[in-house]
């Protein structure tokens, strides 16, 4: 905006200063000339100032702003394609805002005249841009869906077309309601009735104003809490006709993770949550993306012990007492003293204990139904030995129990004996055999952190320009320019434009599978492309241009089948278009200009249905241009020198 305002004025100072050095000017004529260029200066400040203010705009939260495309505000971002009119030649409005937490959000730019929308970070470098949602579909708005990381953003809402003018329509949305203006105040408990403990793998409910979400403004929710008592990988799933948001909040009721859509592009617009939780206490809140939205859903949740969250209470134990830890070695001077057991019916009597036995002064067991009777004399002398007493004791009156059964060995669960030792018996907890201890699972990050150090080190990352957090212990999300899935870590954006990358691309960024977007273009990369990024089966995004690059394009690539964008122009690449890159049946945009490759265009090009940008020149290329290829809405194909085939 402010390079109009300059340029003009240097024009005028250039002259101003012309006018200076003639030798027929005066002093005061010079005075006069220096106060006028003093006005200007201030002038031009002050204009534009007063442009910005009106071009930009800070929007507070989720928002549907309408504006219009004049002369006053020009757009300054760099297009996309090679022959896309130049900065400072199309009309553009600006819009701040500010995520202090990681988010997924959608801004939408729609208006009769065909818009272009861009996606600048804090630094007003370009993040994302878009042309058109579905060209194929004839729809000519732009959409930009892009997870960010908390900071500071602005979006450009400009014209395709240079100098058009217009009306047009902005929304933006997937903010969460801590950007929203206000703080949310201390929430009152919920209602019993909102809550539910998770009994089994599959719940059903309904959404109404009875219940409120937590955090999604105005949106009715349900809640369902469990238990982990270790450390486990949990997938919880919502399903329903109506367009549903989720999430999971920890024991103090913060958010662990989050989703709206699994599959937005697919068109599946129900929620899941994969994430790998530490034991404790959660809660699922199961609500909507809309206000106020009703309707039925089913929730399921997998990965949860929903017994061990569940235990049955389980009944006091009338065998052995707690606090009877072992059975104290009677004193041999003493008198025993009977100890009455309460009998139960239909009952058989047991053997009369003999002086060898354990005496009547140890601590009284309590009898159960269907015991096991005491051992005898001879086998208790070898587990409990106890010194023979001065007198013969009187044995109390023998128990009965309710249809026991003698069994010729003693159980350890009857009645605890001394070791030989007079260690104190253990309970029997301890006494059965030592579980084998669960291994913790590795994180699923762990492959993407050495994969991103490898990046660091094969380039030159002691020299970038932004390196925060880099090599650290920090959450890959918390990267300079790395963003991570939300359910479960994973790089999803690697975004390291004009860093001063130098070096070559490690082979190590092939195990990156989750990511979306790999965009590193404006540096100083050599070396070729590895043909590892073909593994990449997730990625939609790839930019490579403006670097040293050579060496041959991977045919790999072609394994990328969700690849909308390939931009690898502006490079050193040599040797022929791989026929592979005809598999790429979602590519939109293919960049491949300005780089030194040689032999015909595959025929397999021409069955690219999706591709709206394709640029091919600045080549060596001969041969013949397929004919589907036309059908491209912008390419640079008649500056190829090729004519087409017949």
């Amino acid at each position: 905006m402010s390079s109009i305002y300059a340029n003009s004025f240097d024009e005028i100072d250039c002259r101003l200063m012309f006018r200076l050095t003639s030798p027929r000017l005066s002093s005061r004529s010079v005075s006069v000339i220096l106060l006028a260029i003093a006005v200007l200066g201030v002038f031009a400040f002050l204009s534009v100032a007063a442009a910005q203010s009106e071009c930009v705009q800070s929007l507070d939260g989720n928002s549907a702003v309408s504006g219009s495309w004049t002369g006053d505000c020009l757009s300054e971002s760099t297009p996309t394609g090679p022959t896309d009119p130049p900065p400072g030649t199309r009309y553009a409005r600006f819009y701040s805002f500010s995520l202090t937490e990681q988010a997924d959000v959608t801004i939408t730019l729609e208006s009769e005249t065909d818009p272009y929308l861009f996606l600048l970070d804090g630094d007003g470098d370009v993040l994302r841009e878009n042309d058109d949602i579905s060209t194929s579909g004839g729809n000519y708005n732009s959409q930009i869906r892009q997870t960010l990381a908390a900071g500071d953003y602005t979006i450009e809402a400009t014209t395709y077309s240079r100098e058009a003018t217009g009306d047009f329509t902005l929304t933006l949305s997937g903010l969460h309601a801590a950007e929203e203006a206000q703080p949310t105040p201390t929430q009152t408990p919920l209602a019993d009735e909102c809550v539910s403990t998770l009994t089994s793998e599959t719940t059903g409910g309904s959404w109404t104003d009875e219940c409120s979400s937590r955090n999604h403004e105005a949106a009715y929710a349900r809640f369902y809490s469990f238990t982990l008592v270790e450390r486990s990988d949990v997938t919880v799933t919502l399903e329903s006709d109506t367009d549903t948001y989720l999430y999971l909040l920890d024991g103090d009721g913060d958010v662990v993770a989050e989703n709206d859509d699994i599959d937005r592009d697919g068109g599946d617009f129900d929620s899941r949550i994969r994430v790998t939780l530490d034991p404790g206490d959660y809660t699922i809140e199961a609500t909507t993306y809309s206000a106020e939205a009703t309707g039925e859903f089913t929730l399921t949740v997998a990965g949860i012990d929903l017994a061990a969250s569940n235990p049955t209470p389980e009944p006091t134990p009338t065998t052995v007492p707690a606090t009877a830890a072992a059975i104290p070695t009677p004193d041999p001077t003493s008198e025993p003293t009977p100890t009455a057991v309460p009998a139960n019916s239909t009952s058989t009597p047991i053997p009369e204990p003999t002086s060898a036995t354990v005496p009547a002064t140890s601590t009284a067991v309590p009898t159960r139904q269907q015991a096991t009777p005491m051992s005898t004399p001879e086998q208790t002398a070898t587990t409990a030995p106890t010194p023979e007493p001065t007198t013969t004791p009187t044995p109390p009156e023998p128990p009965t129990r309710q249809q026991a059964t003698p069994r010729p060995e003693p159980t350890l669960t009857t009645v605890p004996t001394l070791e030989p030792t007079a260690t104190p018996a253990r309970s029997r907890l301890h006494l059965l055999p030592a579980a084998t201890p669960t291994p913790v699972p590795t994180p699923p990050s762990a492959g993407d952190r050495a994969a991103l150090v490898a990046l660091y080190n094969s380039t030159g990352g002691a020299n970038w320009t932004r390196k925060d957090k880099w090599l650290s212990n920090r959450p890959l999300g918390e990267w300079d320019g790395v963003i991570t899935h939300i359910y479960n870590g994973r790089v999803r954006n690697l975004q390291l434009i004009n860093n001063n990358l130098t070096g070559s691309i490690p082979t190590q960024l092939g195990n990156l599978t989750e990511m979306i977007q790999l965009d590193l273009h404006h540096n100083e990369l050599s070396g070729s492309i590895p043909a590892a990024l073909g593994n990449l089966s997730n990625l939609e995004y790839l930019a490579l241009r403006a670097n040293e690059l050579s060496g041959p394009i991977p045919a790999a690539l072609g394994n990328l089948s969700k690849l909308a964008t390939l931009d690898i122009y502006l490079n050193e690449l040599s040797g022929s278009i791989p026929a592979d890159l005809g598999n790429l049946s979602k590519l939109e945009h293919l960049g491949l200009s300005h780089n030194e490759l040689s032999g015909s265009i595959p025929a397999a090009l021409g069955n690219l249905d999706n591709l709206q940008f394709l640029y091919l020149s600045r080549n060596n290329l001969t041969g013949c241009i397929p004919k589907g290829l036309s059908d491209a809405q912008y390419h640079d194909l008649g500056a190829t020198g090729l004519g087409f085939c017949e």
